[in-house]
């Protein structure tokens, strides 16, 4: 995974959930991001209730990874081709950088650099980090399939970062903005439940699934959201089921485009709404390893660590929802040029890598 640290940014659009269980012992699915920011938002003013439970990469039988069917996933399936591919360019862009940018060259932090040269690759899914011995060390509490950097700051509880974004989500329309696009697409109803055949789903070795619904997905926008209206004509057209107007749209790629600190332009970047169990690519992230139950209120925001498998358990009717809205945020402690290195390195998939890996 891309070791800038990825933050992740939740609004929670919950529904009537009273609680969830997030961080269980992890399972050997790969980590996504150590820090995670989240804002939580329910619907109808009830407490929810966090539970954090995070612990190192298990090798244990149970520990599999039930991977999804996208051929691209950097979760599941292309980490190491992301390594190699990372490995091959790096050399050059570090030339091109001191060439064009000499002054700021010379204070690159090389901590990036190193992870991809020192990276022995990810058969066994990621768990780089086995050669630490130190049992205390937070690397290994983390366990990112594709890159780990290890120089970057962690907290279990974090409540100084990102204040910035918490404040234009509670500024916001969030929810309402959400939830409307949601209802045009026929993902969302309040009597008829969720179409669920229009959500990307994985599942876990609980049987467990996770659905989420992509704003932006490793990097590219989903073309949904970006397609223009349909033809006025169209027999077929229905405002209430399989379109979605252009001033929808617009005001939520615009609420997410903007958002502070958004992991943009890099293929560790994800906007998604979630349900239930969700996993990222990246150890971007902070420091992950223990239990830890923080209480959620309407309008709160709080920081976390989250570098491990995150688990969302409702207490809830089956047919009623709970909905989170999850961003990923840069690491504050990464340098610009860090970043920019990251998105050179690990840009968004194209139609000629897709190729090169199929």
């Amino acid at each position: 995974m891309v070791q800038s640290k990825r933050v992740q940014a939740i609004h929670s659009l919950s529904f009537d959930v009273q609680r969830i269980q997030r961080e269980r012992q992890l399972l050997g699915l790969d980590s996504s991001t150590n820090l995670k920011i989240r804002y939580n938002n329910n619907n109808n003013n009830h407490e929810i209730i966090e539970q954090e439970k995070r612990g190192s990469a298990g090798n244990s039988p149970q520990a599999q990874i039930s991977s999804c069917n996208n051929p691209l996933c950097i979760r599941c399936v292309r980490y190491g081709y992301l390594q190699k591919n990372a490995k091959s360019k790096l050399s050059w862009i570090l030339w091109d950088f001191k060439t064009r940018f000499p002054s700021k060259f010379s204070s690159l932090n090389q901590r990036i650099p190193n992870s991809i040269q020192q990276q022995h690759g990810s058969s066994d899914n990621g768990s780089n980090n086995s050669k630490n011995s130190n049992s205390n060390s937070p690397l290994l509490l983390q366990n990112p399939t594709v890159l780990m950097v290890s120089d970057l700051p962690s907290k279990e509880i974090v409540t100084d970062w990102h204040q910035n974004t918490y404040e234009y989500l509670s500024q916001r329309s969030t929810r309402r903005i959400v939830f409307d696009v949601l209802r045009s697409l026929c993902l969302y109803g309040d009597y008829d439940g969720w179409g669920d055949n229009d959500w990307t789903e994985n599942d876990s070795p609980q049987g467990q699934v996770w659905k989420v619904f992509h704003i932006l997905n490793q990097g590219s926008w989903n073309p949904i959201l970006l397609d223009e209206d349909e033809d006025d004509d169209d027999e077929n057209k229905n405002d209430n089921n399989n379109s979605i107007s252009c001033q929808k749209k617009k005001l939520l790629l615009d609420l997410v485009r903007n958002i502070p600190g958004l992991l943009d332009n890099c293929i560790f970047g994800n906007v998604f709404i979630s349900k239930i169990y969700h996993c990222g690519p990246t150890n971007i992230l902070t420091y992950n390893g223990h239990a830890d139950e923080t209480q959620m209120m309407k309008g709160r925001t709080t920081d976390f660590v989250g570098g491990g498998v995150h688990e969302n358990e409702p207490d809830l009717d089956p047919e009623q929802a709970r909905i989170v809205l999850i961003i990923d945020l840069w690491h504050p402690s990464l340098q610009d040029m860090e970043k920019t290195l990251l998105q050179q390195l690990y840009p968004p998939f194209t139609s000629s890598d897709s190729k090169k890996i199929s």
